[in-house]
């Protein structure tokens, strides 16, 4: 043991001494230096069923003006990591509360001294905690397209969850969603949209929902009269359909359907599978075909009679 006390002495003692001068330099007026950082006060014994309302940054933490003096690398490393103020808040805690500032419940690192503070006191205000769902409401600015409109629109999710003050929350129904520009639409929208901000203290548990807004054409009515029937028979076969003509209620695009043309409505009787050599005639359907993006409504009559001809006949209809 004496040996291990003994053996290289004169290094042990100045490793001693330079690091007693190390940290003599490392508290000495040559490497301290003054500087102002920011303290954040926290709250303790707040109730779960209320929250701080003020000061104004009191949601993110209500700051603290230091002036503090001491070694360099310390009040660096108190830049990187803030300084907490603990405010322990009264059991029976009424909406204000003033909390006097006191600079001795500061946690600094040895060495560290404060030589000011502002402010001297803090006034906190709380309010009660709401929490309900709110329905979205989906904004939309501008108009679609000439001759289209909305279908439907609505977001998912339809509703969503927030908690804030009462002051915030209290009567409010709904959260409207950023606006979506649909000026001169003419395809559906599907897109992501951001919620507006209820409040700067109420929070909620989304803030981007999927919007979906079905734009389509305006559709409108248009009735062709005297519409031929075209009869498509057997081959070797003669027929006649009666009546001869049809009117067809037709709907489509307001942009277009004022162009259709009836050469374009094409109303057919198909008799290649109908056995007429017993009855001579019988009431089949009426066929209607119609131009993509059109739709029949209706046509009259629906059902017409079909009539086999004979040689005599037919010729006398040639």
């Amino acid at each position: 043991m004496k040996k291990l006390f003994s053996e290289n002495l004169g290094l042990k003692l100045f490793s001693l001494v330079l690091a007693a001068l190390l940290e003599f330099y490392f508290y000495s007026s040559e490497n301290a230096i003054s500087e102002t950082i920011i303290a954040q006060a926290q709250l303790r014994n707040l109730s779960s069923d209320m929250m701080e309302v003020g000061p104004s940054l009191g949601k993110k933490g209500t700051r603290i003006r230091l002036r503090v003096s001491g070694p360099s690398q310390l009040i660096e490393r108190m830049r990187l990591s803030p300084v907490k103020y603990i405010v322990n808040l009264p059991e029976t805690l009424e909406e204000n509360y003033i909390a006097e500032i006191d600079p001795e419940n500061f946690t600094l690192p040895i060495g560290v001294k404060i030589l000011d503070y502002h402010p001297r006191d803090v006034e906190f205000a709380f309010e009660k905690i709401l929490r309900k769902n709110l329905k979205i409401e989906l904004v939309k600015s501008g108009v679609v397209a000439k001759g289209f409109e909305i279908k439907r629109s609505n977001t998912k999710p339809p509703s969503i969850y927030v908690k804030g003050p009462v002051s915030e929350l209290q009567g409010l129904t709904q959260v409207k969603t950023k606006p979506v520009e649909i000026s001169n639409v003419s395809n559906t929208i599907k897109r992501e949209v951001r919620l507006e901000p209820v409040g700067p203290y109420t929070t909620m548990d989304v803030n981007i929902v999927s919007a979906d807004i079905e734009i389509s054409p305006i559709l409108e009515k248009r009735v062709f009269r005297r519409v031929p029937i075209k009869l498509v028979m057997k081959t070797g076969q003669k027929g006649r359909v009666h009546p001869e003509f049809v009117s067809v209620d037709i709907i489509g695009p307001v942009n277009g359907i004022s162009d259709l043309k009836m050469e374009e409505v094409v109303v057919k009787v198909d008799a290649r599978k109908i056995n007429l050599s017993q009855k001579k005639s019988a009431q089949v359907p009426l066929t209607v075909s119609l131009p993509e993006g059109y739709l029949l409504e209706a046509s009259s009559p629906e059902i017409v009679e079909l009539s086999l001809l004979n040689e005599v006949d037919a010729v006398s209809r040639e």
